[in-house]
Order: C-alpha cells, then structure tokens, then sequence
C-alpha cells in the first residue's frame, strides 16, 4: 500500500491573547492569501515548540471538524478505491477495515490507534453509505501523523481545496 506523508504545515496566528500554532494541509502562503477554514486544520500545538523539539502526541490538540471532515471524504471515496475494492471481493461479507499507513504491524494485529475505520462489505461489494469511524484513531502518534494510501490522500486534499477555493476580492 504506497501511504506517502501528509503534507503538513505549521501556521502561527496571533490571537488577541497568545500566538496559537495550527498544524493544517494548507501551506501557510495559501492560509495567507485565502485565509483557514477549520476543515484545512489537523489541530493545534498545546505548548509552543522549542528549538529543535519534535511535536510530541501530548502537545498536539486534534481539531473535531477536521475529523469530521477527514472521515466525510473517506465514505465519499473509498468506495472507489482500488485496494478496498480488491478486499472487499476477497472478503465477500464482513467489514474492510482502513488500516493507517503509518502502522507498525499491517500484517498483523493493528493497534485501535492505526485504525481509520471500515467499509461493510455484502456479497464481495462495499456498501457505499456502510462506513464507520473509529473513534480510536488517533490523528498523531509516537510514529507520526496519520497516513491515508495514495487515493485517499489526493481526495482528501482534493476535498479541502474546494473548501475555500475563491479568491479575495
């Protein structure tokens, strides 16, 4: 499964009271010129970065739209998916998990936190409005950010740049 990296990128917006430091999939360039929407972020540092500090899960606040956002376009897309197409002819019935891209153990027992969420699977065929999120995943772990396979992934940022796609007046 080709799962490339989230395009990740750190944008600090000063607020009345603090800077607040939003992980998003929109490069701050583009958060500068057209503005953020919630959906575009993944979440929030709690506690700024020091120098040379990696983002720990502790310090990293999920934000609940972009969630929603990110399992919305998941059951819009991964019916179409060739590799969950493929699995869910194998499997016949049952549930095609979306196992995260950054687990440790693809061929064995996945730990809650690596599992997106799955697909019902009738008679080889997924069942298009049959998908359930789990509500374990975790968006960053000890290994990274979560990992979508390449289809996923173009969808998902195909999706959030039509959130917010005109431009300023």
């Amino acid at each position: 499964m080709n799962c490339p990296e989230l395009p990740v990128a750190f944008c600090e917006v000063q607020t009345d009271e603090k800077t607040v430091t939003y992980v998003t999939l929109s490069e701050p360039a583009n958060a500068f010129k057209r503005g953020l929407v919630s959906e575009q972020i993944i979440g929030q540092l709690l506690n700024p970065l020091k120098a040379g500090e990696a983002l720990e899960p502790d310090n990293f606040g999920r934000n609940p739209a972009f969630v929603s956002f990110l399992h919305a376009s998941i059951k819009s897309r991964g019916p179409s998916v060739p590799g969950l197409i493929d699995a869910a002819q194998k499997q016949g019935d049952g549930l095609v998990v979306i196992t995260d891209g950054r687990t440790r153990t693809p061929q064995d027992a996945i730990p809650p936190e690596d599992i997106l969420g799955g697909f019902e699977v009738v008679a080889g065929f997924i069942v298009p409005d049959a998908y359930h999120p789990n509500p374990n995943h975790r968006l960053l772990t000890s290994d990274g950010f979560f990992r979508l396979e390449a289809t996923l992934l173009e969808g998902l940022l195909e999706d959030i740049a039509n959130i917010n796609t005109h431009e300023p007046s």
